[in-house]
């Protein structure tokens, strides 16, 4: 498998989590989110996942203020799929820095 296949298999994980319309914005803005240079806003990402402009850009900020899936869940599946690749047995050591928490 080359890099592009492995991306792709990877956020093939998160497909389930979304309708049709939003799995394909979240492929894009993932990719997108990964090429972008320097910061990256929706409106940054939004320029490399659709340089044909086929979708609105509002429908970008859509996807997060009023998608229908659950970010707590995207991070689970997230948190399985790196235990699964670097930690297939034994215990898993956390170590958390609240430095950035709003206190």
């Amino acid at each position: 498998m080359n890099g592009i296949e492995n991306w792709k298999g990877i956020l093939s994980s998160f497909g389930f989590m979304f309708t049709a319309p939003s799995r394909e914005i979240f492929l894009r803005i993932s990719s997108a989110w990964a090429l972008v240079p320097g910061r990256r806003t929706i409106t940054r990402v939004y320029q490399v996942a659709e340089p044909l402009r086929a979708r609105a850009h509002d429908a970008y900020h859509r996807f997060f203020r009023e998608g229908a899936w659950s970010m707590s869940e995207l991070w689970r599946i997230a948190a399985v799929l790196l235990l699964a690749s670097f930690c297939r047995r034994g215990l898993v050591s956390l170590l958390l820095d609240d430095t950035l928490l709003r206190k």
